[in-house]
């Protein structure tokens, strides 16, 4: 909704003095999407509703661990959201995927659902390209007693095996 501000200058021409309108339009670029749990214990117990924000992914930036909703490579009119679990360049072990271990091209990432083996995600198609991103989950909203907001985070064993240009994946701080 547009928001409009005065700003004041000293006196203008003829000593008068000029306030000029400012006005901004503020947009809200959050959705909210009822999701499977976020567990990746794999005891599932109901559904999370999460807040996604999706101005964070406006310049296809996306972290490791991240929980994303991206277009379905398999079905476009879909909307998926997996754990982002390696970014371009990362060398993985995949868990099912045509190839055992693979390097994710450039422009790409590798998402994987929290329940391995009853997911529609990476290990299923490949690759996902960075322009399929749509939003990253921000909060769990509902139930109120899962109230929280979501950090990137990545199990050990999913963790890629190295960067293309030969660095520790690690996440510095």
């Amino acid at each position: 909704m547009p928001c409009t501000r005065l700003n004041r200058h000293s006196l203008g021409p003829g000593g008068v003095l000029v306030g000029v309108p400012e006005v901004t339009e503020r947009r809200t670029s959050t959705e909210v999407k009822y999701l499977p749990s976020l567990n990746p214990e794999g005891n599932v117990t109901g559904s999370d509703v999460v807040l996604l924000n999706r101005w964070s992914v406006r310049n296809y930036q996306v972290r490791r661990g991240d929980i994303v909703s991206v277009l379905s490579p398999k079905n476009p009119q879909q909307k998926i959201i997996k754990r982002v679990i390696a970014l371009e360049g990362d060398f993985i072990k995949t868990l099912g995927y045509k190839n055992r271990y693979l390097r994710v091209p450039d422009g790409h990432f590798w998402i994987e659902g929290d329940h391995h083996g009853h997911s529609l995600d990476s290990n299923s198609f490949g690759p996902v390209s960075l322009g399929l991103v749509h939003g990253r989950a921000s909060h769990i909203i509902w139930p109120p007693n899962r109230w929280q907001r979501i950090e990137p985070s990545l199990p050990p064993e999913r963790k890629p095996l190295l960067n293309w240009h030969g660095d520790t994946t690690e996440e510095e701080d």
